[in-house]
């Protein structure tokens, strides 16, 4: 106190040291929904991204975004050469990624095929934009890829119920 004989007392520092459950705890529980449809890889670059998220490392959490993005893109290419007996597909391999998504459109999920600047969305999170820029726009690309792993279980469902009702 201002006048008096006593020292000052230094001030009280209180730190958080972590959070049980974690905000990743929270956010993680809600990838249930997409254990039938995403690959082992798909669900932990999802969770990489919410892990890296939560603790403020944004730029990474593109990264992982666009990850689960683009193994979706090539599943999708790898089941359709299969499908269509090509060993190789020249066209494909020469385009850029919005030419593959537009080459894949009927497979791919619905707001993938719609929305192939979301790629370079991703793209320019990871090269040019800061970690708070990146924080600004997360929000956003993570319900993006949440959307398009939903839609994919739901593709992966009905491919699972078609070759159930031919067999």
């Amino acid at each position: 106190t201002q006048g008096s004989d006593e020292p000052d007392a230094d001030p009280v520092l209180l730190t958080k040291i972590g959070q049980t459950p974690s905000l990743a705890d929270f956010q993680i529980g809600e990838l249930k929904s997409f254990q039938e449809g995403l690959s082992r890889n798909q669900r932990r670059e999802f969770v990489q991204a919410i892990n890296t998220s939560a603790h403020g490392f944004n730029v990474a959490a593109c990264v992982h975004y666009r990850r689960v993005f683009e193994s979706i893109l090539e599943e999708t290419k790898v089941e359709y050469m299969k499908d269509s007996g090509l060993s190789d597909w020249p066209d494909y391999e020469a385009a850029d990624t919005a030419g593959h998504i537009r080459m894949l459109k009927s497979r791919l999920p619905a707001f993938m095929g719609d929305h192939p600047q979301l790629y370079r969305i991703l793209s320019i999170g990871i090269h040019s934009l800061t970690e708070e820029e990146c924080a600004d726009e997360l929000p956003l690309l993570r319900k993006s890829i949440e959307m398009i792993a939903k839609q994919h279980v739901v593709l992966k469902r009905e491919a699972k119920d078609q070759l159930l009702a031919y067999a």
